[in-house]
């Protein structure tokens, strides 16, 4: 290459290198909706749910199954490899920023023709022998226009959604188990129930097969009895299959057979108070990892853009070999047989059809695309916020009022007990009594489970401990 050449490679070189584009609109992404939460019976101002937020509930059993989840679950492990996936390709991206090195080595044996063209002119050279090559070649595109750093920066924006989705994968699983715990719990409690209810029916119903053989009553207090038991029969059975199934989910989630064994300690009470942020808002993008990781393929979408915008203009690369060649192995490894080249190169589109722009104008409506989504998804976080928070608020003040219901009924009972006991009334009436409050404890076990539930639900909601500091 010439002295003159150098300097305009050079100088093109300088030129190209003052240029950088980086696609950040994000005029059209709207901020978190206010969320209003009070401090009152139920509510104190606190911190965001621990990242381990299960042991709120203080079961050493639940704690157990999550751990085990977040071990096998295969959905939490097929998120581990995206991740894993997400950095190679990351890596591989990274790799472009870095000069390539190659080395080959061949042997050619060739016959050359007596009368050919290479024996004519060079009559002195053999005319077989073996050509050997050995060459270290040199491979760099100048990154002037930060395409290949915006591509290895979109990778690392969908490594870094790949983290967030992988943590609301654990946060869906770790929820739903909770949710199938408590479920399991409740539903045991009321089996007991069913059981009681369905003996005291078929007391009642003897009592009045009883009355109707002593003439003392008629056939229809016998039917209504023989219907009741039936339904408590249905009761018990529907509640065995209900167990089932909240059996056969938890193992799933945990990566076992359905029907493995589960151990069960039943809580008695759910939390009385649950600590939330007071401004919720502020923080709620950071919180959430499904809301970050659609900051972080918006992220990685403009990156995306400004590798595209780069197509537009030159691409300077370099290109060196060194190696040695010759046709006489015992000068292969003498300054006779080294060869070196040098190859700069100079590539500027000029006429595409559109091509580039269409590639540019593409990569932008897919950003635009995710913002959109973002928006979506932080409306829709604020408005389940704000459900959950009204939710949890109406099942506490259900349980308290439903409390006070099953301890007048328990109350009632002991009075009907003595009224029994001093002859005022008769079994069927202390038989109707009891009935009456396990139905009353029933519906305080459905008030009990809203309670565990819409914690439960709050906590996914607010993020269940993540946190993302980038934000």
């Amino acid at each position: 290459m010439r002295p003159n050449h150098y300097i305009f490679f050079l100088s093109s070189l300088f030129l190209v290198s003052c240029s950088y584009f980086e696609y950040k609109n994000y005029e059209n992404k709207i901020a978190t909706p206010s969320i209003a939460v009070k401090e009152d019976t139920f509510f104190v101002y606190g911190n965001w749910p621990k990242e381990s937020w299960w042991e709120l509930f203080d079961s050493k059993e639940l704690t157990k199954l999550i751990d085990e989840a977040l071990v096998y679950n295969p959905s939490i492990q097929l998120a581990y490899q995206r991740i894993e996936q997400a950095k190679q390709i990351a890596l591989q991206k990274r790799s472009i920023l870095i000069p390539w090195f190659n080395l080959s080595f061949s042997e050619q044996f060739s016959q050359g023709s007596k009368t050919g063209q290479n024996a004519e002119l060079n009559p002195s050279l053999p005319l077989n022998g073996n050509l050997l090559n050995l060459a270290l070649t040199m491979s760099y595109p100048f990154d002037f226009w930060n395409k290949y750093r915006n591509m290895f920066a979109a990778a690392l924006g969908i490594v870094k959604a790949q983290q967030a989705e992988e943590k609301q994968v654990e946060l869906l699983i770790t929820t739903a188990l909770a949710e199938a715990y408590f479920s399991l719990a409740i539903n045991l409690e009321k089996k007991t129930l069913y059981e009681k209810l369905l003996s005291l029916q078929t007391k009642l119903a003897n009592l009045d097969d009883l009355l109707k053989v002593s003439g003392l009553d008629s056939n229809f207090p016998v039917y209504s009895s023989i219907e009741t038991r039936e339904d408590a029969k249905k009761m018990v059975l529907g509640i065995e299959d209900e167990i089932a199934i909240n059996r056969h989910l938890i193992n799933a989630l945990i990566g076992k057979s359905p029907n493995a064994n589960i151990e069960v300690l039943f809580l008695s009470k759910a939390p009385k108070k649950l600590s939330v942020p007071e401004n919720i808002s502020l923080n709620l993008v950071a919180k959430r990892p499904d809301l970050m990781a659609a900051v972080w393929r918006m992220e990685s979408l403009s990156h995306e853009v400004g590798a595209k915008v780069a197509d537009f203009f030159p691409d300077v690369t370099l290109q060196a070999l060194f190696g040695l060649q010759t046709l006489q192995p015992s000068k292969f490894f003498t300054n006779q047989a080294t060869t070196f080249s040098v190859t700069p190169a100079f590539n500027l589109p000029i006429f595409t059809a559109g091509y580039i722009r269409a590639g540019v104008d593409e990569k932008k409506a897919e950003f635009e695309e995710a913002v959109r989504e973002y928006n979506r998804l932080v409306l829709e976080a604020a408005k389940e916020v704000s459900n959950k928070l009204v939710s949890l608020q109406t099942f506490y003040e259900q349980k308290m009022s439903q409390q006070v219901i099953v301890e007048n009924a328990q109350l009632r009972l002991s009075l009907r007990k003595a009224r029994v006991d001093s002859g005022l009334d008769n079994l069927l009436d202390l038989y109707h009594e009891e009935i009456a409050l396990i139905h009353r404890e029933l519906q305080n076990l459905d008030l009990l489970f809203g309670q565990y539930y819409s914690v439960v639900e709050l906590i996914k909601s607010l993020g269940g401990g993540y946190d993302d500091q980038t934000s």
